[in-house]
């Protein structure tokens, strides 16, 4: 087991022997995520679209994206995990990251995979400090490898369904729309307890829940740009502050004014 935090990023490593379901649960966060699987028997779910996973498989996945690791069997589960603020990088590969698959395969690149396992070399011979500077700079030797070297997923790896892929995309591009089951089974002529059914067994989550927990981050990501709370609160499409306060804390586990800059 390793563990590193540092103020912008993190980085986990793991494996579990006899792995339980119950410790996986479905997230979203505001930070990049790479996951490195190194082995087991998985797949995993980011925004509805499942991928089929591989030994030697890297997962990427954006800011705001719900995601979570569905396991198929009690098989051993090992991998890394790095999450971090786009503002560790520079401008420039802010901009690249967009480019990058959700999964691809590092089997076949010898160089990436000992970016993510010499880290455990590192860690039993060095100190903290020393182990954090040459894990951040192992990310950085990671995101650069991966924008070099980034091949197209294999579409037979990946099963998604056109009705939750619809309602992702209208949660996204309209998030300040008072989205609820009844205003998404009108947009897309389906009735609402198919909908709700339907998302809640695609995706194990419900689908209020997932309209909550998509607003918030979204919010979120507009205090950290300067909007004061209170402005946040209406462009999102809240009718009350106090409802968006209160989801608010709950989700992201502080205040609106504890994130916006000019509060």
């Amino acid at each position: 087991m390793l563990h590193l935090t540092d103020k912008t990023w993190t980085l986990q490593y793991a494996r579990e022997e006899t792995p339980h379901p119950e410790f996986f649960f479905k997230h979203s966060h505001q930070n990049y995520e790479i996951l490195y699987f190194v082995c087991g028997d998985a797949e995993y779910n980011v925004e509805g679209r499942f991928y089929t996973l591989r030994p030697h498989d890297i997962v990427f996945i954006p800011p705001a994206r719900f995601h979570y690791l569905h396991l198929q069997s009690p098989a051993p589960y090992e991998r890394y995990c790095f999450n971090f603020e786009a503002r560790i990088l520079p401008a420039e590969d802010q901009e690249r990251l967009y480019g990058l698959p959700t999964v691809l395969s590092a089997e076949g690149n010898a160089q990436l995979r000992d970016c993510f396992t010499r880290l455990l070399g590192y860690a039993k011979r060095m100190r903290e400090g020393d182990l954090r500077l040459l894990a951040r700079s192992s990310l950085r030797e990671i995101l650069i490898n991966l924008f070099y070297d980034s091949p197209a997923a294999e579409a037979r790896r990946e099963r998604h369904n056109p009705v939750i892929e619809k309602v992702i995309a209208l949660i996204d591009e309209h998030p300040e729309r008072d989205w609820n089951a009844e205003t998404l089974a009108r947009e897309l002529f389906l009735s609402r307890s198919y909908l709700q059914n339907l998302f809640s067994r695609y995706m194990d989550v419900g689908l209020k829940n997932y309209i909550n927990t998509k607003k918030i981050l979204h919010a979120q990501s507009m205090l950290l740009s300067g909007r004061r709370a209170s402005e946040v609160c209406e462009a999102c499409g809240f009718r009350d502050y106090s409802t968006f306060y209160r989801l608010f804390c709950r989700i992201i586990g502080c205040s609106p004014g504890s994130v916006s800059k000019s509060e």
